[in-house]
């Protein structure tokens, strides 16, 4: 089998493991043709349009600006992006290897219920445009210090989602 080359805003996904590498991307976001699969929890954030996705036969939509997060293991595809206002809409993808997400303290009820299947859905007081900019920036720095405070962030945003309480577009 030929090597294909991995853009370079797609080196997270490892070709040599299963869980994956941290990454963030910012993007336009366009449907995709067949569904994919890869071994992290992903977070989408999308202000100014909502998302349809398919994960299996199950149709999910995802509110404008509001962060879902589910394991990317299960097999999913954005089928429909449908804006509100004037704006193009910015997609920010959060990819968290399954490990480092399973290692975070203090979010047993989250990770039982990704990893379980479910869709959850972030209180927008948990994680907004603002924070997933910020972490986006931090991120594309290369500063190691950024990255971690990133981490720690991330944490604890989600154990504030937990407190604020999850939605579940998608039961575990």
């Amino acid at each position: 089998m030929a090597h294909v080359p991995v853009p370079p805003e797609r080196r997270f996904y490892a070709q040599d493991r299963a869980v994956g590498r941290f990454g963030m991307r910012s993007f336009a976001p366009h449907l995709m043709e067949a569904p994919h699969w890869h071994g992290h929890v992903e977070g989408n954030l999308l202000p100014g349009a909502a998302m349809t996705y398919l994960f299996g036969e199950e149709v999910v939509v995802v509110p404008p600006g509001r962060l879902a997060l589910f394991w990317a293991n299960v097999p999913h595809q954005l089928v429909r992006v449908d804006p509100v206002g004037e704006a193009a809409p910015r997609l920010t993808n959060l990819y968290l290897p399954l490990d480092r997400f399973l290692l975070m303290p203090h979010l047993a009820a989250l990770q039982v219920g990704v990893v379980s299947g479910g869709i959850a859905l972030l209180p927008p007081e948990a994680v907004g445009e603002a924070e997933m900019a910020r972490w986006h920036r931090d991120y594309r720095s290369g500063d190691v210090e950024r990255v971690e405070v990133l981490h720690m962030e991330l944490n604890a945003a989600l154990r504030r989602a937990l407190i604020g309480g999850v939605e579940w577009l998608r039961e575990p």
